[in-house]
């Protein structure tokens, strides 16, 4: 994040209006990046947006056995993606793995956040999101009825998948603008 501050100039960015972007996997990286950036002190990030993130590897909600057995994402595959990226589960409590379970969120930039009815990430990306709220982090977050994880891998076919994502382009669009 810190290089992609100082050479945003190379590519046509600017280093004073960042936004970072994850689903699943990658809203697990994303939330962790933006509160580490908040610990060194930077760089700043305007938004932070977070589609069905995996965000406490502790997680034992209702969604995740209400959609245990998917569609596309299951309990068991979860499971199995936590046991290749930790060497023993104790590495869950970093908050770096686990960044739900940081206390230290007041400060951080808006959020939006995107859960999916039909995901066993689900109740998770919702914690997170009533956590980052009640830390006075300003927060949007869509729900989406009908829904899985993963769906923004069907936007060409899927109307519902081009029009959330058109939502996220207009909310980095107006934290760009403002």
């Amino acid at each position: 994040m810190t290089w992609v501050a100082a050479h945003a100039g190379s590519f046509g960015g600017d280093g004073q209006h960042i936004a970072v972007f994850g689903e699943s996997a990658g809203g697990n990286l994303a939330a962790a990046l933006v509160q580490e950036a908040q610990r060194r002190g930077g760089p700043r990030i305007t938004l932070q947006v977070l589609a069905y993130p995996a965000v406490d590897r502790f997680d034992d909600s209702p969604s995740k056995y209400e959609n245990m057995a998917g569609p596309l994402l299951s309990r068991s595959w979860l499971e199995w993606f936590w046991g290749l990226y930790l060497n023993t589960p104790d590495e869950g409590t970093d908050l770096r793995v686990s960044p739900a379970r940081s206390d230290e969120l007041a400060g951080l930039p808006p959020a939006v956040i995107v859960t999916a009815e039909h995901d066993p990430l689900r109740d998770q990306g919702d914690r997170y999101a009533q956590k980052l709220a009640e830390a006075g982090v300003p927060v949007t977050h869509l729900p989406i009825k009908g829904a899985t994880h993963a769906f923004f891998s069907f936007t060409a076919s899927v109307q519902l998948a081009r029009d959330v994502l058109n939502q996220l382009g207009d909310a980095v669009a107006t934290a760009f603008n403002n």
